[in-house]
């Protein structure tokens, strides 16, 4: 079995890791100069997975502040003197490197960095399903307190300023239902040993159904112990897992949207009472 081990990223590396994050990240493209300025900025925060003779994998992370995200394909200049977080920015694995512990021991090591340089949250920004189930386990239910918001589509070369100051994050708000559609139909599409989407559509739509349960309960529980995070973080597992169910039924957002139109644009009461089979008010 070849061995895999993290250490920390060199120069030399860069050529590599930007060949990684093509495979990885198609989507989602950053200049090899985005990744040297991180390296600069934050050395002890960007490592590279050795497998065998190659690299296999790679992790970018850096201080940051809570709330917002670093923005994607774009020179920093700087890291915030208020950062209050330690950010993953991008963590990426070939499937080679995949299910071997390598997500879950990197992230362990941030763990322990982060909290050496007195931070007590630790971020993921996830460009991808497949990035944030990759350290979803391990990333939860530890001392360090996890936020993981979702990082959308971008594009066009790094630069436009360097960025000082969390001024230059992506707004969370940027990312929409549709965006999120196009992802799952472009994950569907992909081999099932790489997509988590794919692989769950292939076992069928009452296995989904099953999954998209799972998370409604889970966000319940968070809901009824006023857990606030841990409901931000379900309901975005139950929008994900709602919109495969559709995939794997053949429902698209705008048919949803369509009926939400309908039943808005009366009253409730109304709308209950157009309903098939629904008997009128009550009079008792």
């Amino acid at each position: 079995m070849t061995s895999s081990a993290w250490r920390a990223m060199t120069a030399a590396d860069l050529a590599a890791v930007s060949r990684i994050a093509a495979v990885v990240h198609p989507d989602f493209p950053e200049d090899d100069a985005v990744f040297a300025e991180r390296r600069e900025l934050c050395p002890n925060g960007c490592r590279v997975l050795v497998h065998g003779d190659d690299l296999a994998g790679y992790v970018v992370s850096h201080p940051w502040m809570a709330g917002c995200c670093p923005p994607l394909n774009a020179l920093l200049g700087a890291l915030p003197d208020t950062a209050d977080t330690f950010y993953i920015h991008d963590l990426a694995l070939l499937p080679v490197a995949r299910g071997s512990g390598a997500a879950s021991a990197i992230v362990d090591h941030l763990r322990a960095t982060a909290r050496d340089a007195g931070f007590h949250r630790l971020g993921l920004v996830a460009v991808s399903r497949l990035s944030h189930a990759a350290v979803r386990q391990p990333f939860c239910h530890r001392d360090i307190a996890p936020i993981i918001c979702i990082m959308p589509r971008l594009s066009g070369p790094a630069g436009g300023g360097p960025h000082p100051s969390p001024k230059g994050s992506v707004p969370m708000s940027h990312f929409s239902l549709a965006d999120l559609e196009a992802i799952v139909a472009r994950r569907a599409s992909a081999p099932a040993s790489e997509s988590y989407t794919a692989a769950s559509l292939g076992k069928g739509a009452a296995y989904c159904a099953r999954k998209f349960g799972e998370e409604a309960i889970e966000a319940i529980i968070a809901a009824t112990e006023d857990d606030r995070k841990g409901l931000i973080a379900e309901s975005a597992d139950v929008l994900f897992h709602l919109l495969v169910v559709w995939r794997a039924r053949g429902i698209s957002l705008d048919e949803v949207m369509a009926e939400l139109e309908r039943r808005t644009s009366q009253s409730g009461h109304a709308e209950k009472a157009s309903r098939p089979g629904a008997s009128g008010p009550s009079t008792s």
